[in-house]
């Protein structure tokens, strides 16, 4: 079981395709931030039990960055959602990091992010949340590399990079 996990903008959707082609895994997406704590356990006992699939964001992880860089916190506190990823590395889910190159920061400044909606479909509840996106996207960056290194250093998960060459949106 496959996680693909990593900021806006950094290939995940197009990386979850080629793997889908190349390998007929189905891709199960995360659908964008949980409004409450009920939600985010539906979404995490789903991806839990979604084995054999491939899982564009786990809730457990976009929830403690997006979360926290977004509204301050997470709807879960961050040690539950620690709790609940451990689910994931029993499971022996193998997590792929997508980390768009250093350039990506600036390219996603420069966005008009009303456009990326209607021309991608991506997965933002309002203009509004896709602008605080593209504000805190450098926090949102940095929050991912800490997380993931956090996960490196104290979990048996076996974690892939991907980078993704170029900004596409």
């Amino acid at each position: 079981m496959l996680i693909l996990e990593g900021p806006d903008g950094s290939g995940k959707t197009l990386l979850a395709q080629r793997i889908r082609r190349t390998k007929g895994l189905e891709v199960l997406h995360a659908g964008g931030p949980p409004d409450s704590c009920e939600e985010a356990m539906r979404r995490h006992k789903l991806q839990v039990s979604s084995f054999g699939k491939l899982l564009d964001r786990c809730m457990c992880i976009s929830e403690m960055v997006y979360g926290t860089a977004l509204r301050g916190a997470p709807v879960i506190p961050a040690d539950k959602l620690w709790t609940l990823f451990d689910e994931f590395v029993k499971a022996n889910f193998i997590l792929v990091y997508c980390r768009p190159e250093d350039k990506t920061l600036f390219d996603y400044a420069d966005k008009d992010m009303a456009r990326v909606i209607r021309e991608t479909g991506k997965a933002y509840k309002t203009e509004q949340h896709a602008q605080a996106v593209r504000d805190n996207y450098q926090r949102i960056l940095y929050m991912y590399d800490i997380t993931i290194r956090h996960i490196e250093r104290n979990t048996d998960m076996v974690v892939l990079r991907y980078v993704r060459p170029e900004l596409n949106i």
